[in-house]
């Protein structure tokens, strides 16, 4: 499957997660564990459209969609 990718950083990271900063996006939380990396780290998070799901508002965050593809089922 496709996946969009954008750079990052590192805000923080422990054993059970990380908090990242992305390009366009702000600040996410993510279950991967970012300790083995230092605050400030540039990265590059991969994002998977179908792994994304719409929720009421709750921050400053926002996507415009530019294309959405049928990909089956």
């Amino acid at each position: 499957p496709t996946m969009n990718f954008m750079p990052a950083e590192l805000l923080s990271g422990t054993a059970d997660g990380c908090r990242v900063k992305a390009a366009g996006v702000g600040e996410v939380s993510l279950p991967q564990a970012g300790d083995a990396y230092s605050k400030g780290t540039s990265l590059t998070l991969g994002v998977r459209p179908e792994h994304l799901r719409l929720e009421a508002p709750q921050g400053d965050n926002c996507f415009d969609i530019v294309n959405v593809e049928y990909l089956g089922n």
